[in-house]
């Protein structure tokens, strides 16, 4: 699934999945219509459904409908990512290898190397006691907080991949109820820093639903 506010540079990866096997899912909240046709012009496939959704709460607040929405009818594996991914995704050979390991391998979760913009290097935040002096996060200690709200197991230290893309099992969604992922959304909209702290706790909420499984570097 997508999160699409205005780059179409994501449509790279509806060509190198399997047709036969991958459904696509845009939520469109760019309230521009022509580049929806635009899409549809450019790849009329009868497996890309885009549905329309208000701009509030970055990627997100996005990702966060869509496992409310379908929670009872997720599909195997999800890929959750924005639209912008020549800013992002650095290698798209190795956004494919991670991806088939992670489907080969039965992983739960898998976070993808990302970069800030186009152009650099993947980068990882390390998180200290849930700490950190992101100047974004609202407070040093959102990460912390953040945790003891939702009880997410948090690490001495661990790292984060920059931004928000990665794949999960349906198993692994479903092993928190849906009400965990509605509090997380209602958190999410009550301040827009909190934003920036779902970005680097979504390895907590799937990682810590049982054991760490995997993550890539």
């Amino acid at each position: 699934m997508v999160a699409y506010y205005n780059s179409l540079a994501f449509t790279e990866i509806l060509s190198v999945f399997p047709k036969e096997t991958t459904n696509f899912l845009i939520y469109d909240k760019s309230e521009n219509l022509e580049k929806i046709h635009e899409i549809k012009r450019k790849f009329p496939l009868s497996n890309i459904d885009i549905k329309l959704r208000e701009n509030r709460g970055r990627e997100g607040e996005t990702y966060l409908s869509h496992i409310i929405d379908h929670y009872n009818s997720l599909a195997p594996y999800t890929i959750f990512i924005q639209d912008d991914t020549d800013n992002h995704i650095t290698n798209m050979g190795i956004f494919l290898h991670i991806t088939q390991q992670v489907l080969q391998e039965k992983y739960a979760f898998c976070s993808y190397p990302c970069s800030w913009k186009k152009g650099n290097k993947p980068y990882r935040r390390t998180i200290f006691n849930g700490i950190s002096d992101l100047h974004t996060f609202p407070t040093p200690d959102a990460v912390l907080r953040a945790s003891q709200t939702f009880g997410l197991k948090l690490p001495t230290q661990y790292e984060t991949d920059t931004c928000a893309f990665f794949i999960v099992s349906c198993d692994r969604i479903q092993a928190r109820p849906i009400t965990f992922y509605k509090e997380l959304k209602e958190w999410l909209r009550s301040d827009e820093a909190n934003e920036f702290v779902l970005e680097h706790i979504w390895q907590l909420i799937f990682s810590s639903c049982t054991t760490h499984e995997h993550t890539s570097n």
